[in-house]
């Protein structure tokens, strides 16, 4: 929540999950300054270190994503300068949309390369371990893992290439592309990574070979910017046409 005192906002509330928790200088946060308002009620802010009533607490030992720092913002009674509002008072729902479709490239393109490292290790190992006298990658069953993974990543990487293209290009909503690219490449990664790690069989669990660590970020590729099942659903209404393209 946010109310104003003259020159400054007073910011309450918390939010958990957020990148660069402990190395940011500065956050861009939404808070509600009328809830009669609904989305028209939203206010964005830039917070920076220091401000009264600001305080963070980082996140320790997650199974995933461990080289990211993350953690929890908490706001009491957080004084910030009128200053620091982005955009007018109401247009916070806007300013956060803008960032939307970067947000699933980015997670696009991190699936797609953590799909393509996940075929690199798999061939790899494929070619060098030997069973009952030959390489597995002689086992139909092995062809068959690689090759899912290779056309799993091929179309990922199109969709993906597709979406950025259009950016390029200055299309201003790309929400239906951002959605398709984000939820066909981290699910393609997902099972990619429990593929790889059935190739690898019990050394997939070790720390020796990397398929393991690669699986445990896969999974929260399907959380983030937004959960797959709320992708799933959006790709639908486009689909149709219970939801309008924003272009």
């Amino acid at each position: 929540r946010a109310t104003r005192d003259g020159d400054v906002f007073l910011l309450n509330g918390s939010k958990i999950w957020i990148s660069g928790v402990g190395l940011a200088e500065w956050y861009l946060t939404f808070a509600t300054l009328d809830r009669a308002k609904g989305a028209r009620g939203v206010c964005a802010f830039v917070v920076e270190r220091g401000f009264p009533g600001f305080s963070e607490r980082p996140i320790r030992n997650k199974l995933a994503f461990r080289p990211a720092q993350v953690g929890e913002l908490v706001f009491e009674d957080c004084r910030v300068p009128a200053r620091n509002l982005v955009g007018r008072e109401g247009e916070g729902l806007k300013v956060a949309l803008c960032a939307v479709e970067n947000g699933r490239l980015s997670v696009a393109c991190r699936a797609v390369g953590l799909a393509q490292g996940c075929l690199d290790a798999s061939v790899g190992y494929a070619r060098q371990r030997v069973v009952q006298g030959q390489p597995i990658a002689r086992y139909q069953l092995v062809q068959s893992k690689i090759a899912d993974m290779v056309l799993g990543i091929e179309s990922a990487r199109y969709l993906t290439y597709r979406l950025a293209w259009m950016k390029a290009q200055g299309v201003r909503r790309a929400r239906r592309e951002s959605s398709i690219a984000k939820l066909y490449a981290s699910e393609m990664a997902f099972r990619a990574a429990s593929d790889a790690v059935q190739i690898h069989g019990a050394y997939g669990a070790s720390e020796e070979y990397t398929v393991g660590r690669l699986l445990r970020d896969a999974k929260f590729l399907q959380v983030v910017e937004g959960v797959n099942d709320i992708h799933r659903v959006l790709v639908g209404e486009y689909a149709l046409g219970l939801r309008e393209d924003p272009r």
